[in-house]
């Protein structure tokens, strides 16, 4: 059931953005599509190897635990889906906002701002992710950990978190003035 209400889910947003965008903005993101095919279409491929890898580790993780090999290597394989997927997608982002001469497919896809925004969400999500943690840490320690051990071993998962929260936030103003750099050079 779960299985087919996230298909549903994901199908109608899917359809719901390629109306509004054929729809309000139909000459905009024809040209677009037609400058960048290519990064759209591997950005496509890398976000059903996502779903491809992230729905047996949600569905079966405890059957998969008994082939650690398996598991491991479809939590690398996502890591890698969703990496490639980002690139793609930043590809597109940077082209839209220091776009460069349409017939050269390297120079519009790795324009000068692609770097630095790859840089800056890559160190945003792992700031994410180590919120996340130190979330799931904090509730834990609220309402499940009662013995002693398990409350030693969930105070450091939140510690480590917000190490890693904060520790990456640190860095997005200097990523992000970069970026910003990086704009103000090129845009024009």
């Amino acid at each position: 059931m779960l299985g087919a209400s996230f298909a549903i889910g994901g199908s109608l947003a899917i359809f719901a953005v390629m109306i509004l965008f054929l729809g309000l903005w139909s000459h905009f993101f024809v040209t677009l599509e037609r400058i960048l095919f290519w990064p759209f279409f591997y950005e496509a491929i890398a976000f059903v190897g996502e779903i491809v890898c992230l729905y047996p580790l949600y569905a079966r993780w405890d059957q998969l635990g008994r082939v650690r090999g398996l598991r491991i290597g479809l939590e690398i394989l996502l890591f890698v889906n969703a990496s490639v997927q980002m690139l793609l997608i930043n590809m597109v982002a940077s082209y839209m906002l220091t776009p460069r001469p349409a017939f050269n497919l390297p120079l519009i896809m790795f324009n000068p701002t692609m770097v630095p925004l790859e840089m800056h969400r890559f160190i945003g999500n792992i700031a994410f992710a180590g919120a996340i943690i130190a979330l799931v840490a904090g509730i834990r320690l609220l309402w499940r950990a009662k013995a002693p051990q398990m409350r030693a071993y969930v105070d450091w998962m939140g510690q480590y978190g917000l190490v890693w929260a904060i520790g990456f936030s640190l860095a997005q103003p200097l990523v992000g003035w970069e970026y910003a750099k990086e704009i103000q050079l090129h845009a024009y």
